[in-house]
């Protein structure tokens, strides 16, 4: 079981997982992530639903379709990222690895809309990179 929750304490949530595995996580360097975490990318990790439960702050999530079929979710106090959901993938949502209480053991899997990363930051290490999508939506290794 992990915990998480936005910077102003008003989400709180759990994700029931095993503890030696959260789920493979992407690294998205798309224009709408990046703006939506204010860095170069996000870590986004996809939980089952049934494994996520909001705990408190129902009425402090306010929802905003980002590109169709998207939707990402804020705390409307403090404007925290909390997770994201797609149309096309009912069965997750995408938590957000920074609003988790402690360090989850997330598997980093890929590099996701590497078309879109800002000059400013490099991109080290083995894993995958895709020009676009790194879910099996049309993107393409790099």
């Amino acid at each position: 079981m992990i915990n998480g929750q936005c910077l102003c304490g008003a989400v709180t949530f759990k994700v029931d997982m095993p503890d030696d595995h959260m789920g493979e996580t992407r690294y998205c360097y798309c224009s709408n992530c990046r703006r939506a975490n204010g860095t170069a990318f996000s870590a986004n990790v996809p939980v089952p639903v049934e494994n996520y439960t909001l705990l408190t702050g129902t009425d402090a999530i306010t929802e905003f379709e980002s590109s169709p079929g998207t939707q990402r979710a804020f705390c409307s106090k403090c404007g925290s990222p909390v997770y994201g959901k797609k149309v096309d993938d009912p069965g997750h949502i995408r938590i957000r690895l920074g609003t988790l209480d402690q360090d989850a053991k997330a598997t980093p899997v890929a590099h996701a809309w590497t078309s879109e990363k800002p000059a400013w930051h490099n991109i080290d290490g083995y894993l995958k990179r895709f020009k676009e999508s790194a879910d099996g939506t049309g993107g393409t290794p790099k």
